[in-house]
């Protein structure tokens, strides 16, 4: 089962999921903020609340990205897992100090071509 994440180590799942949370699967399956199903948040007067579509459903859709971590401190985030499957992984650099036209074609023609569904049996 896969929860989307990220891959910059110093940013938490709190913090990822309340940015929105574009990741490495998020073409396929969503941003993070949108699998998620329920959090506990401790809002500034210390009362520790749930919310979810029913249940402080406004403080619900404040936290689930894009607002910065500005309603309360995440306590608990409660996710709906995916199923994965298989799975193909790449990591390109590209440096693009001397050439930003260069770096931002070989980005779109990676996203274009090789970014599909099954399309990276191709690269072999």
């Amino acid at each position: 089962m896969h929860r989307r994440g990220g891959g910059c180590p110093t940013i938490c799942v709190a913090g990822y999921m309340q940015g929105g949370g574009d990741g490495l699967t998020s073409r396929k399956f969503g941003m993070n903020c949108d699998c998620v199903l329920e959090v506990m948040v401790m809002l500034a007067d210390g009362r520790i609340v749930k919310a979810n579509q029913n249940l402080n459903s406004d403080l619900f859709w404040a936290v689930r990205g894009g607002t910065g971590g500005n309603f309360g401190i995440l306590l608990n985030i409660k996710y709906q897992l995916v199923p994965l499957g298989f799975i193909w992984g790449i990591k390109i650099t590209w440096n693009i100090d001397p050439s930003p036209g260069d770096a931002a074609q070989a980005l779109y023609t990676i996203q274009e071509q090789y970014l599909t569904d099954n399309a990276l049996p191709i690269l072999n």
